[in-house]
């Protein structure tokens, strides 16, 4: 008696890794010489993420008018300030927060990008 096993590869599957900001603002009126204040955490499995790249950019219809580079600390929290440009107009923006991928981890991971809505005034 012959007796035959038959083993298939079994379908690839990846963690995802999901590193999300959780940004907050004091305010979100800003005169254009003030600085914008920001401050949050990085929620990694409902806990706190240590050592999390965060891009935090300030923008107006996809245009980034500046932009700070931040990495949470050993509670899982950042924070980062943000400077208006001059001759900023008035109007409505965005100060976005993304927790970006590496490109090793293209494969399990997912960008995670969270978005504020503020209004600036010209200080004059």
């Amino acid at each position: 008696m012959t007796i035959i096993f038959s083993f298939s590869n079994p379908l690839n599957v990846f963690a995802i890794h999901i590193s999300k900001p959780i940004p907050y603002l004091k305010k979100t009126e800003f005169l254009s010489n003030e600085t914008i204040d920001l401050q949050g955490w990085i929620k990694y499995d409902r806990e706190h993420a240590s050592d999390v790249w965060v891009q935090v950019s300030l923008e107006k219809q996809l245009n980034t008018l500046t932009s700070k580079n931040v990495t949470s600390n050993a509670n899982g929290n950042f924070s980062a300030t943000l400077s208006i440009p001059d001759g900023t107009e008035d109007g409505n923006y965005t100060v976005s927060v993304l927790s970006p991928c590496q490109k090793i981890h293209d494969n399990i991971c997912i960008n995670q990008l969270e978005e504020i809505p503020i209004t600036i005034k010209n200080s004059e």
